[in-house]
């Protein structure tokens, strides 16, 4: 072969000889730098050759580059035009673009030279080596969850989670509640191609016993098949959870106690794995005023057969909250400060001690389910100086072995608390902290947040934070600063934004592989067109980059959704419609667009039953090139009263240099039987390119167990019915919200409510107006009191009715030309001159609310969602124009009685009228004379 090549060589030679010019021998290659390099999937390599001209002519013939790479691979350089020698030697350049998804491996690059006559003919070569590694790296986003919920309802969270490796990659994806729920996972063991991205979605039915407002996190745990130590990622959807309203259908007894028993089989791929697991756990208010509250969990090590943990680990958790003392022991969360501990979960005991305007706490804890383990000791000490003044000091104390590289592995972090609110809407909060550490020299944080509100007009929340390079608290080597704020321009239009800077690696200590830089900014426009429409647009903008030389290059992202929200009696729509670019800086700019359409839907055609539909199809907004279509359905029935039932099905497209899809099938149904116990089954199973991956079925069974009435010893209850009465039928009203003092309640289908514990003595029972229904009223809006006595039950009834409306304009008349300008005239006589504007008109009636509206520059007025009967409309003549007054109303009150007619407008028509003004005669022995 080498002696092939060197015959055409000098075949080429000759017959460039005898065209005329010089011989291409004439000119040799050497490699000044680059022949070989490790270079990482995504960056860039170059190098540089030298071209040396041996004869003594110049310029030589044109010359042609040429440049051989690995398929997929971008030549940035050379351009590929002709050029030819003016000089002995002359130096050419050589830079290529890694494609991110290249596999690890070695890689030939054939740099040549031949004339631009026949660039068949090479006149010289040279081969560079470039050493691409195994680079391991996932991407994972939050795509969706909500933002609350509920309690008793069912939680989904959507995440996508993105290969940026330069080999397949097989995840293990688990998910976690932080309540300890069971979760469900879709899919559970994906196989992801370099660069490719899936939706993982994680579902968990929330405790419809759940009292207490809390928040809740659903946390996805990602990675590698075989090296979870260095690839494991966690990251959190956090949702607030409310608590359901109090039932008929609830036990009196507000602490419960209950025993569960789960049994799961699952099969993956060829292998299988079961196992069985108990929980013990108990939750509720131990007192009539809900003040103190106990909520506890012992979970045992599950008893597992096969290779794989298909249930959670043990768990043993106890809180006790009250006002004046928290503990906490076991499995919980603790935290102290945002600069020294936001949050940890870890095993350990906590305690809080409240005095007004005095508290205090410790906690000490240790994560030995994490690497590395942790443990800390946590004290506060907090002082309210003035009702508008907070002062607080934090210390906590680490050892970790996250700082093992160090002679050292304890830190000391006091921090200092400042809490100002100078009035009811603004508030500021300051924190200054420090860190010690043998090893490092002393670190530095501060962060300064402000929030307020306008009203409910505007709303925002602006935070700055900067922790220095040596300090080792929640926060280490960032400086960030974030915002949002929220405002209302008018009735029907509505404005938000946010923004975030954050700078990571602040001295840029090429210590470090990176100093990342991020800039991100959203705002937003609503507009209520009608009752049922609303239209939105929301701009997103994202920019990165690392302040060192990096590999990586960063990109610049501009997105823009457009949407349309349609409500209607049994469903509602929303269609979004987003249009965006990202730019990636690299030595060759590359700026891919993407639009994406997407419909989401909700159906409720019946009680019991709730459907939704989710469809979405564009370009990928993560991969280059990529198209995807995604489809999701979910059904949930109450088929009776004790059976309930639950379907989803997703599936996802991708269509790119290959094709691939993936799909899951979730169900589940649940019974419960008379006395409280339940049985719940469910399955899943998921798919990746219609292969079967993954199927789970799980078997629980719950008990209730009995347990003290501890909050009715001393307590009242009281319950009722809400009735709509009409002249045609009498209906019970479902869904009703009522609270009786703070404690809410809600009717059920036969309209019937309960408040099974609460302290006796006189309350005030108030309704939602909203709850009862379009034109729907209650027949007597005065505030319900109620007078419960210790250890008995009140009944109420309450009368609600259809409303109805009273409309009216008020005129001013006033007298024809002709007629003469003392006299009064006979009321038909008098004729329209103008509508009066601003006048205050009042509604009233024995034990209801005073309600007033003003007319509009037509002199119209209306009061609307009126309970029926008599009613008294009055005006203050002051109000009127001089010398007038109202016609038909009772002389010297100004007072119009009215009756009014469930579901029915009422008309009404105010003169004003010219008043009569009296003559008065003088004596003329009074009046001066005139000389």
């Amino acid at each position: 072969m080498i002696a092939h090549s060197r015959s055409l060589l000098a075949l080429a030679a000759l017959v460039a000889g005898l065209a005329g010019p010089r011989l291409l021998a004439e000119t040799t290659l050497a490699v000044r730098s680059g022949q070989s390099a490790t270079i990482a999937p995504g960056g860039f390599f170059s190098a540089t050759v030298a071209l040396r001209d041996s004869s003594a002519s110049s310029p030589g013939p044109l010359l042609r580059e040429h440049l051989q790479l690995p398929p997929g691979w971008t030549d940035l350089s050379p351009a590929g035009l002709a050029f030819s020698l003016t000089g002995p030697e002359q130096i050419r350049f050589i830079a290529v673009a890694i494609p991110r998804t290249t596999a690890a491996g070695d890689y030939t690059l054939i740099y040549s030279v031949g004339p631009e006559t026949d660039p068949a003919l090479e006149q010289a070569r040279a081969e560079l080596t470039i050493t691409v590694p195994a680079v391991t790296t996932l991407r994972i986003e939050n795509e969706n969850a909500p933002a609350q919920l509920v309690a008793g309802d069912r939680l989904t969270a959507v995440w996508r989670v993105t290969n940026q490796s330069n080999h397949p990659a097989a995840l293990l994806l688990k998910a976690r509640s932080s309540l300890d729920l069971p979760v469900t996972l879709a899919p559970s063991s994906p196989l992801l191609q370099p660069g490719e991205s899936i939706l993982v979605t994680a579902t968990a039915t929330t405790p419809a016993q759940l009292r207490g407002e809390q928040t809740h996190q659903l946390l996805l745990d990602a990675q590698l098949a075989g090296d979870a130590k260095n690839s494991r990622q966690v990251v959190a959807a956090h949702t607030r959870l409310f608590p359901r309203f109090t039932t008929a259908a609830q036990a009196d007894s507000d602490f419960r106690l209950s025993l569960r028993t789960t049994a799961v089989q699952r099969k993956f791929r060829s292998r299988e794995a079961s196992g069985l697991q108990s929980e013990l756990s108990g939750n509720g208010f131990i007192d009539p005023e809900r003040t103190r509250r106990i909520d506890f969990l012992l979970r045992t090590d599950p008893v597992v057969s096969g290779p794989s943990r298909v249930l959670p680990r043990s768990r043993y958790s106890f809180s006790y909250r009250s006002p004046a003392l928290d503990l906490l022991l076991g499995d919980n969360q603790f935290s102290l400060s945002p600069l020294t501990q936001r949050s940890l979960s870890g095993r350990g005991a906590g305690v809080t001690y409240r005095a007004p305007p005095s508290a205090a706490g410790l906690y000490y804890a240790d994560t030995p389910w994490q690497t590395p383990d942790t443990h800390q000791l946590g004290a506060f000490a907090q002082l309210d100086a003035s009702p508008s003044a907070r002062l607080r000091t934090n210390l906590l104390v680490r050892d970790t072995a996250a700082l093992a590289s160090s002679t050292e592995t304890r830190s000391v972090l006091p921090s200092f608390q400042v809490f100002l609110k100078p009035d009811e809407s603004t508030s500021l909060e300051a924190e200054a902290a420090l860190s010690d550490n043998r090893a490092a020299p002393t670190g530095d944080a501060w962060r300064l947040r402000l929030r307020g509100n306008r009203g409910d007009d505007f709303n925002y929340d602006l935070e700055h934070l900067r922790a220095s390079p040596d300090f080792f608290g929640y926060y280490q080597d960032v400086r960030s600063t974030s915002g949002n704020a929220w405002w209302k321009l008018s009735p029907d239009w509505q404005a938000h934004g946010s923004f975030l800077s954050s700078r990571y690696n602040l001295d840029r200590s090429p210590a470090k592989i990176s100093a990342p830089q991020t800039d991100t900014a959203t705002t937003g426009l609503d507009r209520k067109i009608s009752d049922r429409l609303y239209l939105s647009a929301d701009y997103a903008f994202t920019d990165t980059r690392d302040r060192l030389p990096s590999r990586l290059p960063g990109f610049s992202q501009n997105a823009l959704a457009l949407a349309a929200n349609v409500n209607t009696r049994f469903a509602s729509f929303r269609t979004t419609v987003e249009e965006g670019s990202r730019h990636l800086r690299s030595r060759v700019p590359q700026t891919d667009r993407f639009t994406y359409v997407s419909l989401f839907s909700v159906f409720r055609p019946r009680l019991g039953g709730t459907y939704s539909l989710y469809l979405g199809t564009g370009d990928s907004r993560y991969t280059a090139g990529q198209r995807e279509t995604t489809a999701s359905a979910t059904g949930q029935w109450a088929l009776t009263e004790s059976l309930r039932a639950y379907a989803a099905y997703s599936s996802t497209e991708y269509r790119g240099t290959t094709r691939q899809s993936q799909s899951s099938v979730e169900a589940s149904l649940g019974y419960e039987f008379p006395g409280g116990s339940s049985l719940d089954l469910n399955l899943r199973a998921s798919s990746y390119n219609h292969t079967q991956q993954d199927r789970t079925v799980s078997l629980s069974y719950r008990v209730p167990l009995p347990t003290p009435s501890l909050a009715r010893r001393d307590s009242a209850s009281l319950s009722g019915k809400v009735l709509l009465r009409s002249a045609d039928a009498t209906q019970p009203l479902p869904r009703v919200i009522l609270r009786l003092g703070k404690l809410p309640a809600a009717t059920d289908q036969h309209g019937r409510f309960v408040f099974p514990s609460v302290r006796p003595g006189r309350h005030e029972l108030t309704i939602d107006p909203l709850s009862l229904g379009m034109n729907v009223v209650l027949a007597h809006s005065a505030p319900i009191i109620v007078e419960l006595e210790r250890g008995k039950r009140a009944e109420l009834a309450i009368d609600a009715a259809p409303a109805a409306r009273l409309d009216g304009e008020i005129l001013r008349y006033e007298a024809p030309p002709a007629a003469p300008s003392l006299a009064p005239l006979p009321a038909p006589d008098y004729r329209p001159a103008e509508p009066l504007r601003n006048i205050t008109i009042e509604l009233r009636r024995p034990g209801e609310r005073v309600r007033s509206v003003t007319t509009d520059a037509q002199g119209r007025f209306g009061f609307d969602r009126l309970p029926p009967g008599d009613w008294t409309l009055s005006i203050d003549d002051r109000q009127l124009p001089a010398h007038h007054r109202l016609a038909d109303l009772h002389s010297g009150q100004n007072e119009l009685p009215i009756t009014l007619t469930a579901a029915a407008t009422q008309q009404i028509h105010l003169r004003v009228l010219p008043a009569a003004r009296p003559m008065r005669l003088l004596d003329d022995a009074w009046l001066p004379t005139t000389r």
